[in-house]
């Protein structure tokens, strides 16, 4: 045991510090297949929330998780939201001590099942190939772990950049500068239970296509880049929705948590003004964020 925690600690520091990140991050490319709608939401990242007999307006911006330094931007419009604001909202602290040693707990197959047994023979040497190109050890060592953080290992090898750069680090570093409480819409085991509902081996099945087809993947997550550098919402819909796993799991990925987080929001932004950083992919769509809190009665208008 005490070697299999070396091999992963050794290959978590190989991934820089942004590791851990990049497995609570994972949640931007899982985005919903559900179409936007007739009404399709301007192109904005920042949204502010006003109305229903609230005393002072908020503000929700959507992140993307994991972006290189040369992607990365913050808009005047956003550091002004921001210094308004008496509360940090994130889906989760990354930062959090009990946070991090939830994640390290959970990272492990049940019983240190290997999941080589769903990978199907002709791929096999493949996914152990590319496994060992980058982090280092093939399958048989991190066959351990739990094919969701695999895919999150894998998505951080897609970046043009060694050390990525992330929205919420950044607000989370002025929050800390500001002495403002910080916040979380979820615990770990909120977001990890979610993947408990996939089959292993459709989990498996997604990582062996994410793998053999790498120039795909990768271009795909520029794409995604591009969309969210636009602040084009509807765009990134329309890059994932062939992702076959969001046409089984969307409503769990997405619907369910964006409706548990309305009460919580609501709650949080009546007692002041509050900047709420979650994935971008939570606020489009009829079962968004943005609709969600508008259906609450509260008036929620782009900010330029």
């Amino acid at each position: 045991m005490c070697s299999i925690l070396t091999e992963k600690n050794r290959i978590m520091n190989r991934k820089s510090q942004h590791f851990l990140q990049a497995i609570i991050f994972c949640f931007i490319v899982f985005l919903s297949t559900v179409g936007i709608g007739a009404n399709q939401p301007e192109k904005a990242l920042l949204w502010k929330i006003t109305g229903n007999e609230l005393e002072q307006p908020s503000y929700l911006f959507g992140t993307i998780h994991l972006i290189c330094p040369d992607d990365f931007f913050i808009e005047d419009s956003y550091l002004e939201a921001f210094k308004k604001s008496r509360t940090l909202v994130l889906e989760l602290d990354p930062m959090d001590p009990e946070v991090v040693t939830a994640i390290q707990l959970k990272m492990m197959n049940e019983g240190m099942a290997n999941i080589k047994q769903y990978i199907s023979e002709e791929n096999l040497e493949a996914v152990d190939s590319y496994l060992k190109t980058n982090f280092m050890a093939g399958i048989d060592q991190l066959g351990i772990i739990k094919p969701f953080f695999l895919s999150t290992m894998i998505m951080s090898t897609m970046l043009d950049c060694e050390q990525p750069d992330s929205y919420e680090l950044y607000f989370r570093s002025m929050a800390m500068e500001k002495e403002i409480p910080i916040k979380s819409l979820e615990t770990v085991s909120d977001q990890l239970s979610i993947f408990e509902n996939i089959p292993i081996q459709d989990q498996v099945k997604d990582l062996e296509k994410t793998i053999l087809d790498i120039e795909n993947s990768q271009l795909e997550f520029h794409h995604l880049v591009n969309a969210y550098k636009a602040k084009d919402l509807s765009a990134l819909y329309d890059l994932i929705q062939n992702n076959e796993m969001m046409n089984t799991a969307n409503d769990d990925i997405l619907v369910k948590r964006n409706k548990a987080w309305i009460p919580q929001i609501e709650e949080i932004i009546r007692q002041g003004t509050a900047f709420i950083a979650v994935g971008a992919g939570h606020l489009p769509a009829a079962d968004g964020v943005i609709e969600l809190l508008r259906e609450q009665g509260f008036t929620v208008e782009a900010v330029e």
